[in-house]
């Protein structure tokens, strides 16, 4: 069963778009990868405008899904990637890798932007609380941990259905994205924060 993935606002709750227990990849670059997999495909469905869709295969996964092929959806998923990874390796003061089974949520958040007019111009301000929460909950496995072909197999099977539910969800427009205020040349006009909870 697949890695459930859920999503709140602040008025109302969205039903759950996967059922079942917690992904759960090995530590370092099996993480990352899965990470990036279901950033891409968050970040897909909220790019706004015209944007270019491209195949993106996982050799270790052996699995395809479609990204943004933008420069700044790619920027920003190499930025959050890095901001995840180093915050899982320096967690307790510790610079390293989890030695054992670690349960932990990555919570990617959107949020609205107002338009803040001052005496020399006007700036944007971002709302404190966002108007959007995806939730995906992980076992974070030990580098060392074996990685056997089943369990292999058993990841690829959860995070494929973890993705397909999620754009089942988002196709039934369950939730609206806020209008903005002002259109601009962003493809990411929400801004995005990506969290670790455990």
């Amino acid at each position: 069963t697949p890695g459930e993935g859920s999503r709140k606002n602040r008025s109302r709750s969205v039903p759950r778009p996967a059922r079942g227990g917690p992904l759960s990849p090995r530590a370092g670059r099996r993480f990352r990868q899965v990470f990036r997999c279901l950033l891409n495909t968050v970040l897909f469905h909220r790019a706004l405008g015209q944007v270019t869709p491209e195949d993106e295969y996982d050799d270790f996964l052996d699995l395809t899904y479609v990204r943004a092929n933008e420069k700044e959806v790619t920027e920003l998923v190499h930025k959050k990637t890095e901001e995840i990874k180093e915050t899982i390796t320096s967690r307790d003061g510790k610079d390293s890798l989890p030695t054992q089974p670690k349960s932990i949520s990555i919570e990617i958040e959107f949020y609205t932007q107002t338009e803040s007019t001052r005496l020399f111009g006007s700036k944007y301000v971002r709302s404190s609380s966002p108007w959007e929460t995806w939730t995906f909950p992980m076992n974070i496995l030990p580098q060392n941990f074996e990685q056997a072909e089943q369990r292999k197999r058993k990841l690829k099977s959860d995070l494929q259905a973890l993705m397909l539910k999620f754009v089942a969800d988002d196709n039934r427009n369950l939730h609206i994205p806020p209008r903005l205020e002002r259109l601009n040349d962003a493809i990411m006009p929400y801004p995005v924060e990506v969290k670790l909870k455990s």
